[in-house]
């Protein structure tokens, strides 16, 4: 899939959408609890000259406030991101839309991964956003751990349903489903940083509830979500579709997968190169098995897909007998024509998609 040219948002215009966010949110949160929750006399009662109410007192009243606002504008923005709009009344006020790394809308999942790590952005003494000020690219910290961004644009609200699946239909799974069972450790050693950030973010949100501060265990349900989400969401990644892969760099290490991107009939043969990392030594030639999930286009139409994605088994698992399994399940044919694609591709290698051609693809040149 070819992704779409975006223009990144910095962090003054976020700090305009999010002013014209919270506003209305903590306005009504405040009339509500100054009339129905007893605020009106805490308040009176502080800035009274009769001391009835301790400083210590008012802002606890006052924190609890707070507390619901964020609350309800961390949902607001989980449905609204998720919505047809792409973004809260904010954000499409402006002019801009939340994506994720392929130019797309979120799923209702993805919205919440991205505004849960908003908190992290926050907690970290806003050193999520001030990050942002040093990339050419504009994003936050969760903008890079969720893999979305804010970018401008208008969002045609036509034709397009109220939400997208919570789970992976967004991609095509599967022709020759994988069996992998995902094993956290070996995942960990292929993708330390984001599993540590995890991990790391739900010790720290529970030692902060724990010793600092009841109100922060806001900041662990969030962060267990997010663990949660990713673990799930990465087992149903390695039940896609299956397709054989062929070493043909080790320096750089890289590796030639194939597939047929028809959705229904037909033949689109493609060969993906993407980088691979192995504690094995391997040489070019040799074979290994990959996972991968399916990108369409704009153009739900086309007979085929866009894209899509590679992963290798060996990431998610050290299992041989898992591993074999996989590889056996590749029929000589494919194998062949994988071989016979290799040989179309030109040196040196680049990762990337290329359409094979052959008498008998359906590809138009």
């Amino acid at each position: 899939m070819q992704q779409q040219e975006t223009a990144p948002v910095g962090i003054f215009p976020r700090f305009l959408a999010y002013t014209i966010d919270i506003i209305p949110i903590t306005l009504i949160v405040f009339l509500v609890g100054y009339f129905f929750g007893g605020f009106d006399e805490i308040l009176h009662g502080y800035f009274n000259s009769d001391g009835s109410v301790s400083r210590k007192e008012f802002l606890i009243e006052r924190n609890k406030l707070r507390t619901v606002s964020m609350a309800l504008w961390l949902v607001y923005s989980i449905v609204m991101e998720a919505s047809r709009f792409q973004a809260t009344f904010g954000k499409w006020i402006l002019g801009y839309k939340v994506v994720d790394m392929y130019g797309e809308r979120l799923s209702l999942l993805e919205s919440a991964s991205r505004n849960g790590f908003k908190l992290l952005s926050v907690s970290l003494l806003m050193f999520g956003y001030i990050m942002a000020l040093f990339r050419t690219d504009k994003k936050t910290f969760h903008d890079l751990m969720s893999h979305t961004e804010i970018c401008k644009g208008a969002v045609k609200l036509d034709d397009i349903p109220a939400f997208l699946p919570m789970t992976m239909d967004k991609y095509s799974r599967a022709g020759n489903p994988g069996e992998i069972k995902v094993n956290p450790w070996i995942w960990f050693q292929h993708q330390p940083l984001r599993v540590s950030v995890l991990t790391l973010a739900l010790i720290f949100s529970i030692a902060l509830s724990v010793f600092v501060s009841y109100g922060f265990i806001i900041l662990v349900l969030y962060a267990g979500w997010e663990n949660f989400y990713y673990w799930v969401h990465t087992q149903e990644k390695f039940q896609a579709d299956s397709n054989g892969g062929i070493v043909i760099s080790v320096e750089p290490p890289l590796v030639a997968v194939s597939t047929n991107l028809a959705k229904w009939g037909g033949d689109y043969p493609v060969i993906k190169i993407i980088e691979f990392q192995s504690k094995k030594h391997l040489k070019v030639g040799d074979r290994i098995g990959t996972i991968a999930v399916y990108q369409a286009g704009e153009n739900d139409e086309l007979p085929h897909w866009m894209n899509f994605f590679p992963v290798p088994i060996n990431y998610a698992t050290n299992d041989k007998n898992q591993i074999e399994k996989e590889i056996k399940s590749y029929a000589n044919t494919e194998w062949l024509a994988l071989e016979l694609g290799i040989e179309e591709l030109r040196k040196p290698y680049q990762e990337g998609l290329y359409k094979v051609r052959s008498s008998n693809s359906d590809w138009i040149y």
